[in-house]
């Protein structure tokens, strides 16, 4: 009865949202099967039973996990198929589980969409699984989809047994012969290289090779078709080393009919070890094109815009507040508005934020949500599960910080379903910036002492003219309005104490002269 209350109250928890207006309600929650299981670990959606619904799988790391009688991890995967049912009490349509250390000894490291790789409409699930530390032992099984049984794969690939994979990844139909393909780089003999694995055929392809630093990590990764020319493109990312400074690069390669990759862009050319990989959002901004992130700061996640002329190292928007999990970094329609909406989350704050996509996106967070559950955010998964033309999603909170055996944290995910209700905060287009006032929030999100500071600068404030400073929550009602100051000739500084007002998102309105400028923040308790 204690086990069951202490799920139950870190369901309740997980789902505080921290937006005034915006809200994707909780439409269903599953948890592991047992203690320590990783359940949500790595979570994907594809079509699975081919019935036109979106279906989630699940995969349980940990699962067969006993601390107390050292069995060790065999794994587990679950499929739950979405439909106008979908809830809590939608059981896994299927199921496959390792059977490590018994049977053929093999336990389960991995689930995937590969994409479309039989050209039949539809994604298609890889499972990876091995015999533990027997690198040889490792096989791809490939399900096409369309059974109710996961026991007999449609296709198994054995990797060469002398490289070392550093990653995999799908990567849309590159060629334009109606297979996706899938990229993968990998190491040997101290050497990284970057392949393509054509669909169908599984024929395989190097398109770089001798770049990047062992052991750093290295991605091939599709982004979409970003240049609009019906060819899915794709990124290679690497690390260099040099005297303990480290560079992360990013090369745009374009999809083409001929296979041909000896030209590629030079995407991104930055100092650190965080931004080796890409990952694809869909067309965010209505144009046409697949937009796609590149890489992380503290500032938030750097977007370029899909055209026909990318320029490198110059993101297009950047997405605040900033979030670095790769894993957490998915993209649907969540109000079926008919942009794609970014989502991403972080496993350290331990919440989600939603941007909504649309003509003026301007990269300031239209939903946040929270949760007290540990590790909240580890992974994501977009999908329009239970049917109603919303994309939804799906967040993990697999394990624990530390590990606890005597308490009980099976793993969990929680879905929360999208819905015509979230509206963008996007602006209109404001004036060019030398002609506006620019306004400085610090710190933002605003934390529980509830404290900003306002700076104002830019050639439209005017000395010893009045100014005012006001400030509105989501429904347009002021909260709080300054008396008219005026403007020194050094820029002005407006510290405001916000500590009485709720979490949320709240818009801040500078008016000196004939100048107005409005910009966004949060604040979190």
């Amino acid at each position: 009865m204690k086990t069951t209350i202490c799920a139950l109250l870190l369901m309740a928890m997980a789902g505080i949202t921290l937006s005034a207006q915006n809200n994707m309600p909780l439409i269903a929650e599953f948890q592991g099967e047992h203690n320590l299981s990783s359940f949500g670990f790595k979570m994907i959606t594809l079509d699975f039973n081919h019935d036109g619904y979106d279906d989630l799988i699940v995969f349980s790391m940990a699962y067969g996990y006993d601390y107390y009688d050292m069995i060790p991890s065999r794994g587990k995967v679950y499929i739950y198929y979405g439909g106008p049912g979908f809830s809590s009490a939608s059981e896994p349509a299927m199921t496959l589980e390792g059977d490590y250390p018994n049977g053929t000894q093999r336990a389960i490291s991995l689930i995937a969409n590969v994409g479309d790789i039989n050209g039949d409409g539809y994604d298609d699930l890889m499972i990876v699984d091995g015999i533990p530390n027997v690198i040889s032992s490792v096989r791809w099984m490939i399900y096409y989809g369309g059974t109710d049984d996961l026991s007999t794969p449609d296709r198994i690939e054995v990797p060469d047994p002398n490289i070392h994979i550093s990653s995999f990844c799908r990567l849309g139909d590159v060629d334009g012969d109606g297979y996706d393909d899938m990229g993968i780089a990998y190491l040997l003999d101290n050497i990284y290289y970057f392949e393509i694995w054509w669909g169908e055929s599984w024929t395989r392809q190097i398109i770089a090779s001798g770049i990047g630093h062992p052991p750093h990590k290295v991605a091939i990764v599709g982004i979409g078709d970003v240049n609009n020319d019906g060819f899915d493109d794709f990124t290679v990312g690497y690390i260099e080393s040099e005297d303990d400074d480290y560079t992360a690069y990013q090369r745009l390669y374009c999809g083409n009919p001929s296979r041909d990759f000896s030209s590629y862009l030079p995407l991104l050319q930055y100092p650190g070890m965080g931004s080796w990989s890409s990952l694809p959002l869909g067309d965010l901004n209505g144009d046409g094109f697949d937009d796609f992130f590149v890489y992380a700061t503290m500032e938030g996640l750097m977007i370029w815009y899909g055209s026909n002329s990318i320029v490198p190292n110059q993101p297009d928007v950047v997405l605040s507040p900033p979030y670095a999990n790769l894993y957490g970094i998915k993209a649907g329609d969540f109000n079926g508005d008919g942009f794609n909406d970014v989502v991403a989350a972080s496993p350290y704050w331990r919440r989600f934020s939603v941007w909504l996509g649309s003509p003026t996106m301007n990269g300031h967070a239209d939903l946040q949500m929270t949760s007290m559950v540990e590790n909240f955010g580890w992974y994501v998964a977009v999908g329009d599960f239970n049917g109603d033309g919303y994309d939804d999603i799906a967040v993990s909170a697999p394990q624990e910080d530390v590990m606890q055996p005597a308490f009980f944290f099976p793993g969990y995910v929680f879905i929360y379903g999208g819905n015509s209700a979230m509206v963008s905060n996007a602006e209109p287009s404001l004036p060019a910036l030398s002609h506006q006032i620019m306004i400085n929030i610090h710190p933002n999100p605003v934390t529980s002492k509830g404290e900003i500071h306002i700076a104002l600068k830019g050639e439209a404030r005017h000395a010893a003219l009045p100014s005012r400073v006001e400030i509105f929550n989501l429904k347009g009602q002021v909260i709080f309005q300054s008396e008219n100051v005026n403007m020194p000739f050094a820029d002005i500084k407006i510290p405001i104490d916000l500590s009485k007002f709720p979490s949320g998102v709240y818009l801040c309105r500078v008016i000196s002269n004939n100048s107005e400028v409005t910009t966004r923040f949060t604040i979190i308790k």
